[in-house]
């Protein structure tokens, strides 16, 4: 039961330190929705969307109780702003508030009807503000978003809507939330001084992409990992790009770096970054949703990048290197049928499909062309347990793969941030040694 008073005051406190309706400068504005995605808000739309926020959450309190009596000290009169004459946007929103809370039990089609209402706002914002955006030139040294594929349909487009919705959420809050949901159901024995230790790097992480101009007119895709969990399309992939400043100088080289389970966060190709520009290379980092790249739709997604980054870069010309964490390892090995140039591979706690890689070597055997793969997994790993690794290991090398296996001690499904450096000096040797077999090739 909540008191009538207090919901009172709560609302009316809330409202008053809402830009939108005390007349604040936009300087104070919550940095969500002055900045949101990067781009900066018009007035308007900053009103609209405190506006819609705020009416979520009264009815969401509101609704909470069983039996509520609201009785206004002043019959439906609200204090205005000093010097306005008619109603506010404020003031209408605590009078709508007010009429809710004050006639009592309300049924459950009342709460349903209530529900549609609110969506259908929050849908319709979206698809009028925040349209897809189309494909951005490339930027050395900035972090693009490519959106391949997107076939804006009638069915499509109120998916995509809600995806968009769901990026207003910063992305830091929903990893660590993850984090302690995944670390509970995989890795149950992860102590609490790892687990904080985890979550503090993940922390840091995110503050250097909030502050990094690389990052400013990217916004988090985690919606469509939602919606692959719900069976929803919203009619598009996705994938990041980074072209570093030294690609001219570098290497040349491509890596496409596939996410395990519960979608694409940006923190990946954030860690790859200095890699990057430390050897000329092209980071792509591709997401169909959740990272079920075993199920078919995902070739689509695969297919769809691979098109979109002929129009980007030579493939041709260059090394194409690929790697992948935990379930990425399976998008690994479909990319490497659906590009069999691939030079080499980079599995980090992985998910082996032993039978595609060995399909894959037998259709290049006629070539005498070999696939080098290396593994990194921890001995303390629970979810790809190192004796499944193993045994993969051990099958892909009887199949004639040069496979080379890196068991890090003492460590845990979350060896890619708590053991970057040990990743980072393997794909530093990975793009080094194969282009120098290139070159001693080619001379």
């Amino acid at each position: 039961m909540i008191c009538a008073s207090r919901f009172q005051k709560t609302v009316s406190r809330n409202l008053s330190h809402t830009p939108c309706f005390s007349g604040a400068a936009p300087e104070l504005a919550p940095p969500g929705l002055k900045h949101l995605w990067g781009q900066p808000l018009s007035t308007p739309t900053r009103k609209f969307f405190h506006l819609v926020m705020n009416s979520c959450l009264a009815v969401a309190s509101s609704s909470s109780t069983s039996t509520f009596t609201f009785k206004p000290k002043s019959k439906g009169k609200w204090p205005r702003p000093s010097g306005s004459s008619r109603p506010s946007l404020g003031e209408k929103l605590q009078i709508y508030v007010k009429k809710l809370s004050g006639r009592g039990p309300r049924s459950k089609r009342q709460h349903k009807y209530l529900l549609i209402v609110v969506l259908i706002v929050l849908l319709c914002s979206a698809l009028l503000f925040f349209p897809i955006p189309q494909s951005q030139s490339v930027v050395p040294g900035v972090v693009l978003s490519r959106y391949p594929n997107y076939k804006p349909s009638l069915l499509s487009s109120p998916v995509a809507a809600l995806a968009r919705l769901i990026a207003l959420v910063p992305e830091d809050l929903q990893s660590g939330l993850g984090t302690r949901l995944f670390s509970t159901a995989v890795a149950p024995s992860l102590s609490q001084m790892r687990q904080h230790k985890l979550l503090s790097l993940r922390k840091d992480l995110y503050h250097s992409i909030n502050d990094a101009p690389r990052w400013r007119n990217v916004r988090s895709e985690l919606g469509l990992m939602y919606l692959s969990i719900l069976g929803l399309k919203p009619g598009y992939a996705h994938f990041y790009l980074y072209v570093p400043t030294t690609a001219d100088s570098g290497s040349g080289a491509v890596l496409l770096f596939f996410h395990g389970s519960f979608g694409n966060f940006q923190l990946y190709p954030e860690l790859m970054i200095p890699f990057a520009e430390k050897t000329g290379t092209i980071i792509v980092a591709p997401s169909g949703g959740f990272g079920n790249w075993a199920a078919p739709a995902e070739d689509e997604v695969i297919s769809a990048v691979l098109t979109e980054l002929r129009h980007i870069v030579d493939l041709d010309s260059k090394n194409v290197f690929v790697s992948g964490q935990s379930a990425g390892g399976v998008g690994v090995a479909k990319f490497m049928r659906a590009y069999p140039k691939t030079a080499a591979a980079l599995l980090i706690s992985p998910v082996i499909d032993s039978k595609l890689f060995s399909s894959l070597q037998a259709k290049l055997g006629g070539t005498q062309q070999q696939l080098h793969l290396t593994v990194i997994s921890g001995e303390q790993d629970e979810a790809t347990r190192i004796g499944m690794v193993r045994e993969a290991v051990r099958a892909l090398r009887a199949a004639g793969l040069d496979v080379r296996l890196h068991e890090e001690p003492g460590e845990d499904h979350y060896l890619m941030l708590f053991r970057w450096p040990v990743v980072e000096a393997a794909l530093e040797e990975m793009v080094i040694s194969e282009n120098a077999f290139k070159r001693g090739r080619a001379l």
